[in-house]
Parts: structure tokens; sequence; C-alpha cells
């Protein structure tokens, strides 16, 4: 391995996997140096449109510092992308089936997950069981407690989704689809390492390569890690297609309605 020091932001959707990258991570890059590893933009522990104050932004993410890696659901913005471009850092961004995405976010907040405003959530589902809570995850949910503009309004999905599928259209990041990282995790791990040994090196100038003997051993550390989920705080069962056990017509068509630019199609996912 090339001795450069690595400057990694793990971007994602909230529910959309981090954690997973997180863990591939940690095998290369220890945590900033800040309270927790964390940056995020919007208000309402991410559950909400609203963004919160630039100094508040720029502060955390400005803690990432060479040989460190932070994490977080940060929706796109030129200057943001700017920022993290002129401190060299690599960005790795997860996406997964939005469709997923819904029913693990029902499930965090059912579990007692970092959400402002779970008992609504709670008492949808003892009067409609799962379905109940599906529904405000995926219509939005007004709520009570004060934000930066007012009381919150945790907005649905695929509202809060626009914000952050610009990042797709960023060429030097690396898009990394949840599905992937769980079914292909040594060739995952291959392009993760590769591309932060890269954007290192240019980083400082250089250009670098992984020596195959340096490699292999890189990539079996990574996928490994990836199966020790009891270190991820929001692991629950890291699985995909959990959306046909609970899209029926009603919430197939409610989904349709809230998706009106087809973004659950674009992301190359169907409705087989």
């Amino acid at each position: 391995m090339v001795d450069i020091k690595y400057s990694i932001f793990i971007n994602g959707f909230p529910k959309a996997g981090t954690h997973l990258v997180e863990l591939m991570v940690k095998t290369i890059a220890p945590p900033m140096p800040a309270d927790r590893p964390w940056a995020g933009s919007f208000s309402g522990n991410s559950w909400t449109e609203t963004w919160v104050e630039d100094y508040k932004l720029f502060r955390q993410i400005g803690w990432l510092a060479d040989g460190s890696y932070a994490k977080g659901h940060m929706g796109y913005r030129r200057d943001i992308e700017l920022f993290l471009w002129g401190i060299g850092a690599t960005v790795l961004f997860v996406i997964r089936d939005p469709r997923d995405v819904a029913i693990s976010q029902v499930h965090h907040i059912l579990n007692g997950g970092n959400h402002p405003e779970p008992e609504p959530y709670q008492k949808a589902y003892d009067q409609d069981g799962f379905k109940g809570p599906l529904r405000m995850v995926i219509e939005g949910y007004q709520g009570k407690e004060p934000g930066p503009d007012g009381p919150n309004y945790y907005s649905g999905v695929m509202a809060r989704w626009k914000h952050y599928a610009p990042w797709l259209d960023v060429p030097w990041i690396l898009a990394l689809r949840f599905e992937d990282l769980i079914h292909k995790r040594e060739e995952m791990a291959e392009q993760v390492i590769k591309t932060c040994v890269a954007r290192a090196a240019l980083r400082h100038g250089k250009i670098a390569r992984v020596s195959k003997k340096a490699l292999g051993p890189a990539i079996e550390r990574m996928a490994a890690a990836t199966y020790q989920t009891d270190q991820s705080p929001t692991f629950r069962k890291g699985t995909d297609g959990q959306w046909r056990e609970h899209f029926d017509g009603e919430i197939m068509d409610l989904w349709q309605k809230h998706d009106p630019e087809f973004w659950t199609s674009r992301l190359g996912y169907e409705w087989d």
C-alpha cells in the first residue's frame, strides 16, 4: 500500500447503507477528530428538507483532515462539492432502492432510531400495522418539534431524495449501490480502495496505484469488515428486496404518486 493518508467522506441518503461502507473504510482510516465522525446538511436528524446553517455545516465537515474519514447525509450543493474537492476528499456516495429505504426508515423509527418524533409513527403502527407508518414515510408528516423555520416537517422519501440526486452527476465521486455492497463485497472493496488511493495521491500531486501484492489483503480486510455488523449502531437485516413484503396495490399507487420524476426506475430499480 502506498504511504498516503486518506481523507474520505462517506455520503448517502438516510438508510441507504453509509454504515456498511464505514465498516470498510475503518480498515484504512480512523474517524475524523471530532465528537463523532459525522456531517449532515439537514435539520431534524436529516429527516427534513430544512438546511442547517452554513457555519454549522462547514464547521463539522471542516474537521475532515488528511488521514481520517467522516460519514453523513449531505445534500448536494455546488459549494459543498467544491469544498470537498478542495480538501482532497474521496467522496463515496451510497445509493439503494428507495423502496427498501422506506422500509428501513419505518423499522428505524419504530425500533428507537434517531428520529425527533417517533410517537406518531408508533401510533399509526398500533392502529394500522406496518402500513400506517409506511404511508407516513412515503407521504411525509407534519411534526410539532421546533426546527429552524418552525415545526419540523418530515418530508417523504422521494421529496428528500431530490436534494441528494445531483451527487450522481459529479464525475469525481464513487457511487456505490447497497445491493452490490452486500452481493459483490470483494468487487466493491476493490473499487473503494483503488479510488481512495488514486484520489489521495492526486491530492498531493502524485499518481499512485496499488500493487497486486498489497491489493489482495486490503480487499480481504475490507470485505471481512462488512460482516462485523455488531459495530454498526443502525444495522438491522442488511438485505434487499424487502419492499415486496409490504408494497400492495395501495402502497404502490401511493409510491408512484410521490415519485413523479420516476426516480425509482431512473436509478435502475423496476417493479418486477
